[in-house]
């Protein structure tokens, strides 16, 4: 009998509680554990809150808003769309981080200990044909103006060892004022939810983004790693040689142009994506991530969206593939930076060419008794150097 895939909807409903409800009919039932959403802050979310409650019911619900949605209309904003897994091949074990202004190493690392107990005992119990399946994979989802993204992953994960760790920041619509985090039907700020998801199934950790690296490098020379500020590049003000080495000296810095000419930033032999948020009236450049004094940093170039996204469907049918042939997968979720937001509305781009995609796919094959739950070489070292998932 064919396995259930997790379902996958959404709604473009303006009405907070008619937008839940159409959610609810595409993705809850009592055939589901739980529920991952993603709200568009355009919504009152309070209402949002107060229609999961009345349509999910006990049903735990985690999620956060956005700065545009991924659903099955393609790329909106204003939306609303959301995750079911199926019972049958999932559970979980949820913590909420709350105080990130006042961050504490301990109090997180013995959070996120407990999530891994709960989670072990929960699988064992729904699981208990296929004990290897007690890892699975954690979702993060963290109030995104915390500026806290880099410290938490990092306790989380060193303490979940080689569980896959995916996930992202919270936004508004890159208003950049607040940003909020559903936990269990209730939205909070200045907080983070990690989800310790145990399955049954296979599960790969996958990204495609549309940049690659060029032999251009700058070093940061001058920063405020606190406040993510960097004041000077090659011992030039940050803002003069950043346009300087990409070719626009003289123009206007934008963000589309940092979403054009992002930096990058080599972790575990992988590079990795250092966005660049806005510049300042002196000059300095304001990160979306964790930025320091010493950094090489180096210029990427893009490439082709389209051709780009079609290798992520190519790389799906190897999954496939790999899991026998004949067993389909199924994606899941999917995260994305900011910054390609931005790109992709540009001139000449269509709702297909948004890339830099975080994507977990299961395979509706079971994982064999004796096989560890691994993701492959690259997301374990996406879990290893975790925070640079978030940017």
């Amino acid at each position: 009998m064919p396995r259930r895939q997790p379902l996958r909807g959404g709604s473009q409903a303006p009405d907070a509680y008619q937008a839940v409800a159409e959610l609810h009919r595409l993705i809850g039932g009592p055939d589901i554990a739980f529920a991952v959403l993603f709200c568009s802050p355009q919504y009152d979310i309070d209402a949002i809150a107060a229609a999961v409650r009345a349509h999910f019911g006990a049903m735990p619900v985690f999620g956060c808003t956005t700065a545009g949605e991924i659903g099955p209309f393609g790329y909106i904003n204003g939306g609303l769309c959301g995750i079911g897994f199926p019972r049958e091949d999932f559970v979980v074990a949820a913590t909420l981080i709350e105080d990130l202004d006042n961050f504490a190493l301990a109090s997180t690392i013995e959070r996120a200990r407990a999530a891994s107990s709960e989670r072990d005992r929960l699988a064992a119990a729904a699981f208990p044909d296929c004990p290897a399946s007690s890892k699975g994979f954690a979702l993060l989802l963290i109030d995104g103006l915390s500026v806290r993204e880099e410290q938490v992953v990092s306790a989380v994960a060193t303490t979940l060892g080689d569980t896959p760790l995916v996930g992202g920041s919270a936004g508004d619509d890159l208003n950049f004022r607040c940003t909020w985090i559903l936990f269990e039907g209730r939205f909070v700020t200045n907080a983070a939810a990690l989800l310790l998801i145990a399955t049954r199934r296979r599960v790969s950790v996958f990204k495609t983004e549309h940049f690659l690296n060029t032999d251009r490098k700058v070093v940061v020379t001058g920063a405020n790693p606190r406040a993510r500020i960097v004041t000077e590049l090659n011992a030039e003000p940050a803002a003069f040689e950043y346009a300087r080495i990409v070719g626009l000296a003289g123009d206007a810095l934008s963000p589309r142009v940092f979403a054009a000419h992002p930096l990058m930033v080599r972790v575990g032999g992988l590079y990795h994506v250092r966005s660049i948020q806005k510049v300042n009236p002196d000059n300095s450049l304001t990160f979306f991530c964790a930025i320091d004094e010493g950094l090489v940093l180096t210029i990427a170039k893009s490439v082709d969206v389209v051709h780009d996204l079609e290798e992520l469907d190519r790389s799906r049918h190897r999954l496939d593939t790999r899991a026998g042939g004949a067993h389909r997968s199924a994606r899941a979720r999917s995260c994305e930076a900011a910054q390609n937001k931005r790109c992709a509305d540009g001139p000449g781009r269509t709702q297909h060419g948004r890339a830099g995609l975080r994507l977990l796919a299961f395979s509706d094959r079971d994982r064999p008794r004796n096989e560890s739950a691994r993701a492959d070489d690259g997301a374990r070292a996406d879990a290893l150097q975790a925070r640079t998932i978030l940017r």
